[in-house]
């Protein structure tokens, strides 16, 4: 397969926020309301031995953007974003609210 660590998902359409582990990997996702029609939605698909050295969930910012740091030394942080901007025929509204 492709033996990737971290992945940034877009579309995931999941309500609300939360977190799911499967097989190798942990899931996080940010997404609309269940009563809201989901189009967009956002996470991390994350490999089980590393998201277990999370000091923190990854942070859900609304349904396009969540933040994931990881530790990678005593006084360093990698910083992952997971964005999913609105296409070109979503309304102007949706893109200046992005």
């Amino acid at each position: 397969m492709y033996n990737l660590d971290i992945v940034a998902l877009s579309e995931t359409r999941f309500p609300g926020t939360g977190q799911l582990s499967e097989k190798d990997y942990t899931f996080f996702w940010s997404g609309l309301p269940e009563e809201e029609k989901r189009y967009s939605g956002v996470g991390f698909a994350i490999r089980k031995s590393l998201a277990k050295t999370l000091e923190a969930n990854p942070e859900a910012i609304n349904d396009r953007l969540m933040v994931l740091r990881l530790p990678i030394g005593k006084k360093r942080t990698l910083l992952c974003i997971s964005a999913y901007a609105p296409t070109m025929t979503n309304s102007s509204e949706a893109k200046e609210k992005f």
